[in-house]
């Protein structure tokens, strides 16, 4: 594992503006190419927002936040709970 994956995964413990992750690479002398493919190893998620791309970790992009506002969450485990079970009724004849 590399030096910049386990700095990408500090960083984005909080969803993060790519801007960000860049700047504080290059504060480390950290390349732009080596936080890409750091960003690859580790699955970081990008999400377009408002002000450029966000990235996050992809246990982090069930609830993603940025400039303090929240978006819904997003269900990640799938199947259907009891009150969505609809039966089906057969006519008699």
């Amino acid at each position: 594992m590399s030096t910049m994956e386990n700095e990408l995964r500090e960083l984005l413990k909080e969803p993060m503006m790519a801007e960000r992750v860049f700047e504080h690479a290059k504060n480390l002398g950290i390349s732009e190419r080596t936080v890409k493919i750091a960003k690859k190893n580790i699955g970081v998620i990008t999400t377009k927002v408002a002000g450029g791309w966000q990235w996050s970790l992809p246990q982090a992009a069930a609830c993603r936040t940025i400039a303090g506002y929240a978006r819904t969450p997003i269900k990640i485990s799938g199947g259907i709970n009891e009150s969505q079970k609809q039966t089906r009724r057969v006519p008699r004849d």
